[in-house]
């Protein structure tokens, strides 16, 4: 089918537009409501996917334009949006939208709602060549046929119309139905064909009046839609279970991301409009892991489901709580008149959880821990609030676990101290945009010209001098300090791209992601907006995810890697040998370079690595993937791994990491342009 696709943001309709063609289907985008009704109008298509939110002509004012419309055909309009009110849906429905589509918009829900569209209009169209092809024999008629004049006086009735009509106590000679009059008038009045339902004896029956005959009268011809109908209920059922699917965690059924942070807004909304708190609670499972490890998932998933289940009958109804990853869960508590209300709350969910699990047979001691922050004293900003119960989490659990921590600027207790320091300076390094991206070349094996770089995060503080980032990047993991960080190194690195391809170096720039960039709801659409905002194409970045991390095995996290590889973007599999090793991941993923891991590279001379080198080469050759050799640093892996037919190596062999200077005169005893990104 030809769809029209109205959305004004870029990577969305990208993504919508890759995902409706791998279906077979033929997408026209357009980018406001305004050029989809000219285009519309000119050509008309069965389907319409609208977002609802756009400038000048929104997707409510687009589909009640189309509405308005004399067209032959009927269209299927679906409308993308965030909203799940039941207001919003309401008016949905009053401006005749036929169906939603949640976003972010998932490949496998599209492709349901897409096979409902087409349902539905073989539907619509079998009804309508069906009462064209009966109405040239109306008495025949399995269905009502009749005729109304100007008044609605029902002048022939056909036998399938007579029996209507004695339900709804009408005969031929008197007037006819309410519903039935309705319709007549609209045709007589404005030459509108509208559809009325009248339901008789447990059928359900679609009524259409055709042109007016003789100025005076028209036929109206009934369908029974019991069958449609039936079938349109078990499609609202249906989208109202996936609905429920995308908005709750399937293990626990308790809500999920999406939900929490609607509801956070509602309460900050609430929280201001009436002066009042609400807390954050980060709440982890101790001893989970000796659970799972011990008794197996099946075990670990009751106890989370037990867990879940316990905690819940503890909250108020306008209290939340949802499922945040793993083993831990977030509980918002609204209506607070300080901080001080969510100590108690604490004490007696411990208590709860304590007495649940001395029921079950666990075989170990389980128990919670709790950190929490509260809104407005920690600040208004939601995301930041969220990194604050994270941090008193992990105090919780440094100070012996099983107890409650809020958060505080500074850890306590001496132990902590040089940590927590740390943490404070490398808080304001992030803020203040202190840290430095350096950049190590990849250069081609034969050649030694460089290919592309790598970003590299560099800290030097003013009181701890240069930190490793062996010492601060997992700091920064753990604070939730690392999108902050992440993207400053996204930034810059950009730029740096975009300065070398203006100076003629047409470099491709590599940057390391973490698993919680990933799981950002707004990820794809970060990375896009910088891409464009630095005049760059998506080509022109490479995503490097290091295979020693079980993350790229987490759905939301690979949804996004495989969002970003649709849209261009190049992603690479790091440290490959070091960890997982996980083939499915490079068989389900669009990678299209492999790293090898430097540990093997560097202890090449020995044969049992040697032998492992050569097999995950062989490997990703046959994948069809580029393969680069990570920590080069004598003439003798350079050359082992060029006879392999490894075509691109970085390491000190060649140059270390660079700072802006040191590249510029790193790049300028090449040939301008010969660089050329692979």
């Amino acid at each position: 089918m030809k769809i029209l696709l109205a959305e004004d943001d870029l990577v969305s309709g990208a993504i919508l537009r890759a995902h409706l063609t791998k279906l077979g289907h033929e997408p026209i985008l357009v980018k406001d409501g305004a050029e989809a009704l000219r285009l519309f109008r000119i050509a008309p298509t069965q389907v319409v996917i609208s977002d609802w939110l756009m400038p000048g002509l929104t997707g409510l004012e687009l589909c009640r334009a189309i509405r308005q419309l004399p067209l032959r055909n009927y269209t299927y309009f679906i409308l993308q949006t965030s909203r799940t009110s039941d207001d919003s849906q309401q008016e949905a429905m009053d401006a005749e939208v036929d169906d939603f589509l949640p976003k972010p918009v998932k490949r496998n829900e599209l492709a349901h709602r897409i096979r409902v569209a087409e349902r539905m209009i073989r539907q619509r169209g079998e009804a309508m060549r069906q009462i064209s092809r009966l109405a040239r024999f109306p008495e025949d008629n399995p269905n009502p046929v009749l005729q109304l004049n100007l008044d609605a006086t029902v002048l022939y009735a056909n036998a399938a119309a007579q029996r209507c009509l004695a339900v709804l106590h009408c005969e031929v000679g008197r007037s006819a139905p309410p519903r039935l009059k309705w319709l007549v008038k609209q045709l007589f009045e404005s030459g509108s064909h509208q559809e009325v339902e009248l339901t008789v004896e447990q059928r359900v029956y679609s009524f259409t009046a055709t042109s007016i005959v003789d100025q005076s009268s028209t036929y109206v011809y009934g369908h029974d839609v019991t069958e449609r109908k039936r079938a349109e209920r078990e499609i609202v059922q249906l989208k109202d279970e996936a609905i429920k699917l995308a908005l709750h965690d399937q293990l626990t059924g308790l809500p999920n991301r999406v939900q929490l942070a609607t509801r956070l807004e509602q309460a900050r909304a609430h929280a201001r409009r009436h002066r009042q708190r609400f807390a954050l609670l980060m709440v982890d499972i101790d001893n989970f892991k000796s659970v799972n490890d011990g008794l197996g998932h099946e075990a670990g998933d009751r106890l989370l489901q037990l867990v879940a289940c316990t905690l819940q009958a503890q909250l108020r109804t306008t209290d939340m709580i949802c499922r945040w990853g793993g083993d831990e869960l977030v509980i918002l508590l609204t209506e607070l008149t300080g901080c001080a209300d969510v100590v108690p709350i604490c004490e007696r969910l411990s208590r709860s959880i304590g007495a649940a699990v001395a029921r079950q047979d666990f075989h170990t001691t389980v128990t919670i821990s709790i950190g929490y922050a509260c809104y407005p004293d920690q600040g208004e900003d939601l995301e930041l609030l969220m990194q604050q119960a994270d941090q008193a989490l992990y105090d919780a659990k440094g100070a012996g676990r099983n107890c409650w921590r809020a958060f505080t600027q500074f850890p306590a207790g001496e132990i902590r101290k040089s940590a927590g320091e740390l943490f404070f300076r490398l808080s304001n390094a992030v803020r203040e945009d202190l840290l430095a991206v350096h950049y190590q070349p990849v250069v081609d094996a034969i050649t030694g010209l460089p290919r592309s770089l790598e970003a590299l995060v560099r800290w030097e503080d003013a009181e701890f001098g240069k930190v490793s980032p062996d010492q601060f990047i997992p700091l920064a993991e753990e604070k939730g300090l690392i999108v902050a960080l992440g993207r400053q190194v996204l930034t810059k690195s950009l730029r740096a791209a975009r300065h070398c391809r203006n100076h003629g170096w047409p470099v491709l720039m590599a940057v390391n992601l973490s698993r919680r960039e990933l799981i950002q709801p707004d990820f794809c659409e970060e990375i896009m907006k910088r891409i464009e905002t630095e005049g760059l194409a998506p080509e022109h970045l490479m995503l490097e995810v290091t295979e020693r991390e079980a993350f790229i095995q987490d759905p939301h996290c690979r949804r996004n890697l495989e969002m970003l590889a649709t849209c261009g973007v190049r992603l690479s599999l790091d440290d490959f040998g070091a960890g997982f090793s996980s083939f499915e991941v490079l068989t389900e993923l669009s990678f299209h370079q492999l790293k090898l891991n430097m540990g093997l590279v560097r202890r090449s001379e020995q044969s049992r690595c040697a032998r492992i080198i050569e097999a995950v080469v062989e490997l990703g050759q046959k994948l069809g993937l580029e393969i680069v050799g990570e920590g080069v640093e004598t003439q003798t892996q350079r050359e082992f791994l060029t006879g392999l037919g490894v075509g691109k190596l970085q390491g000190y062999l060649f140059s270390r990491p660079l700072d802006d200077e040191g590249l510029a005169g790193y790049l300028a005893q090449f040939p301008r342009s010969c660089a050329a990104a692979a």
